[in-house]
């Protein structure tokens, strides 16, 4: 599947690009970090599709200017507003991550819990990011998101590796590289196994380096055989 990242300024921005992802991804991921202004309440009311809901800490290449608590709090917001996923750094502090599990396992609750782990600097050895991945799951994770930096082609490769063990050992793991190097892993990932992969709306509004379009990562998964509503 095709999640799209969206990157607005503030809640009028983010309905009108959610309304053009949902026409070209399976789900969206809104990136409360980078919004000046949200209506949380309002953004996931009006959703077409299941929404990835982050508020990426500084430490991890994300923009959220306030506190951990008030980070944390804001995506225990979105449990209690019903989203369908929240993503989550696996650094997390412990009794803030437990606060939110604890949410999670509210009865009726029926949101998915993303732990993240990202390298900004180089993809570590395979042995490295499984051991990250079992972390995740001893966390808590519903789905692992293990993303690293390509420094060499091979990089791409040790990334969907990843995701081929954890699919062989029944963890639902995404798992990709950042940079222009790991743009092949991005479209690859969700071929092989990963529950999604995530594209923008155009270049300038990438999360992260290397971000593929929506429209160039539906073409590629198209010519290799996946394609828009194809699941892991």
């Amino acid at each position: 599947m095709i999640c799209a990242s969206i990157r607005a300024r503030d809640t009028r921005e983010a309905l009108c690009e959610m309304e053009l992802a949902f026409g070209l991804a399976d789900l969206v991921e809104l990136r409360l970090d980078l919004m000046e202004e949200w209506d949380l309440k309002l953004l996931l009311a009006r959703r077409k599709g299941p929404v990835v809901v982050t508020a990426r800490s500084g430490r991890e290449g994300g923009g959220f200017r306030g506190s951990e608590q008030e980070r944390i709090g804001l995506l225990g917001e979105a449990v209690k507003l019903g989203a369908d996923f929240v993503d989550v750094e696996l650094s997390t502090e412990g009794r803030l991550l437990v606060s939110l599990r604890e949410l999670l396992k509210g009865k009726g609750c029926a949101t998915r819990l993303i732990l993240s782990w990202h390298n900004w600097e180089s993809t570590p050895p395979g042995r490295t990011l499984r051991a990250v991945a079992k972390r995740c799951v001893s966390a808590g994770a519903d789905i692992a998101k293990i993303v690293t930096t390509a420094l060499r082609p091979e990089h791409n490769l040790t990334a969907l590796q990843l995701v081929c063990w954890g699919k062989t050992h029944g963890i639902p793991i995404i798992s990709f590289c950042m940079g222009e190097l790991g743009k092949p892993s991005r479209v690859m990932a969700t071929l092989l196994g990963a529950p999604f992969t995530y594209g923008c709306l155009s270049p300038e509004k990438e999360v992260a380096p290397g971000q593929v379009t929506l429209e160039e990562l539906g073409e590629a998964l198209r010519i290799l055989g996946g394609g828009l509503g194809q699941e892991g």
